[in-house]
């Protein structure tokens, strides 16, 4: 998103964020400026785009990867991955 293209609102919290907030806008990433106090949304930026920080890959691997692991133990699971793998390479030629 373009700086240019703020509205007047965001043009305004966007100059109150703190700089790693910034960076994160100016990156593409989706920031959303709340009011806790009263429970609502300011103002939103960047949320057209699907891209998250490196710090939530981590964070969602660390959620994930366990049980994805457990999972690829079961020799079933196993077979029925090698079984979607192969329709999927049938699908793509």
């Amino acid at each position: 998103m373009a700086k240019n293209n703020f509205s007047k609102v965001q043009k305004e919290q966007y100059d109150k964020l703190p700089e790693k907030a910034k960076k994160d806008v100016d990156d593409g990433y989706g920031v959303v400026v709340c009011d806790l106090e009263s429970q609502t949304t300011i103002c939103k930026f960047n949320m057209d785009k699907r891209c998250i920080t490196d710090e939530q890959v981590e964070v969602l691997a660390e959620i994930f990867l366990p049980e994805i692991i457990e999972f690829y133990k079961d020799e079933k699971n196993l077979k029925m991955f090698e079984e979607w793998k192969k329709r999927q390479d049938k699908k793509a030629k």
